[in-house]
């Protein structure tokens, strides 16, 4: 096989032509305003020192106010202030300098100002969470947070704290009596998903909260309704995995094993090998492909396909925490596959058990796997 030159076939390599690519763009900051600095430096003073010029108030803030002066009055800024958003930054560290002194109320108030300051949608999203937290687990005010929440996803559905704040809006809305009238909580958060379709995260996460709320209340059919949307409508979203998963465990649940095999299969389908080491694959990739193996054979009596979907396990992912328990279910599933044991059977049966018992010594499987060594009569396992 032809090769190629070594340094791009190494991931030193990689990482050479990688940092030399970087080499040409590595430049110093541009320098600090002269306020920005102050205020810095202020921080940097002893606790509770206090300015000759803002007697009876906090340096830090002081310091910080001197710029958001000149921010809220229109003065000129620099175009290097601009371009580093000091309004922004001095809004939010303000805001900050409150919340640490415990001024929650004041606090809350800087936060909401920073997005008519700032001009970052990441800074301004994450101000408006931490207004809604102060105002929910300092200020008492439940409602408030959750329009605050509500604010911020209309804002800035892209952001990351979008997605904090729906599962603080989620978590404040559990805890709020029902209002007769008002759409059930899943209903609501589907309605979201919907506004902010193209946000992928905010409303896959959306309907996930919707579907684990239906379950919760019974009403299993919407549950199933909500997961089976979120993975139709984003097959390459962050939640797939999850919202297979949820229906899977939803319908083995419900004594519809088949309906189950269908969302398990199309998980584990997901996996796709990475280029230099390692593997690209969700987080529950291990746990369904463990899951399926199992509804083949306990549920639908297939040892066939149950081992099959194991090997799969232990060769994508050689050092799953699931290994164990799968090699346990492949020995379960060579005696199902037939009872009467020929010696072919036996050694590939016993070949499974081994391999917990001697690459698993902390296993919670242990017990059962030398259980499965006696039933099996392995070599070497022990005479009753």
């Amino acid at each position: 096989m032809r090769q190629l030159r070594q340094p791009l076939t190494t991931l030193g390599g990689l990482l050479l032509l990688f940092g030399v690519g970087l080499g040409g763009c590595l430049k110093s900051p541009p320098p600090m305003s002269q306020a920005m600095q102050r205020a810095q430096a202020a921080e940097r003073l002893p606790p509770g020192f206090v300015d000759a010029s803002s007697v009876g108030e906090d340096a830090v803030v002081q310091a910080y106010e001197v710029m958001l002066q000149r921010c809220q009055s229109g003065g000129a800024l620099t175009a290097q202030e601009l371009r580093k958003d000091d309004c922004g930054t001095a809004a939010f560290r303000r805001a900050q300098r409150l919340e640490q002194r415990q001024q929650f109320s004041e606090a809350v108030q800087a936060y909401q100002a920073v997005p008519a300051l700032g001009r970052q949608p990441r800074l301004k999203a994450r101000a408006l969470l931490r207004a809604a937290l102060l105002q929910a687990e300092q200020l008492g005010a439940p409602k408030e947070a959750a329009a605050q929440c509500l604010q911020l996803i209309a804002a800035y559905p892209t952001e990351v704290a979008s997605e904090d704040a729906l599962q603080l809006w989620w978590r404040l809305r559990k805890q709020s009596p029902e209002v007769p009238g008002e759409p059930p909580a899943d209903v609501a958060l589907v309605q979201l998903a919907t506004q902010h379709a193209a946000a992928e995260a905010l409303a896959s996460h959306a309907l996930l909260l919707a579907g684990q709320w239906a379950d919760q209340q019974g009403r299993v059919e919407d549950a199933l309704r909500h997961y089976d949307r979120l993975v139709a409508q984003y097959p390459r979203g962050p939640l797939l995995d999850d919202g297979l998963m949820a229906a899977a465990q939803l319908l083995r649940r419900l004594s519809r094993s088949a309906q189950a095999v269908v969302r398990l299969e199309q998980l584990v389908a997901t996996y796709r090998s990475a280029m230099i080491v390692g593997h690209y694959n969700r987080l529950l990739l291990g746990d369904g492909t463990l899951l399926l193996g199992e509804v083949y054979l306990r549920d639908l009596h297939q040892p066939e396909q149950a081992l099959t979907t194991l090997r799969k396990l232990l060769v994508r992912q050689p050092t799953s925490r699931l290994c164990d328990d799968a090699l346990v279910l492949m020995a379960e599933a060579v005696q199902q596959r037939r009872p009467n044991l020929n010696s072919a059977d036996r050694v590939e049966a016993c070949g499974y058990v081994e391999r917990v018992l001697r690459d698993f010594p902390d296993s919670n499987r242990r017990r059962q796997a030398t259980q499965l060594r006696a039933q099996l009569r392995c070599p070497g396992a022990p005479v009753s």
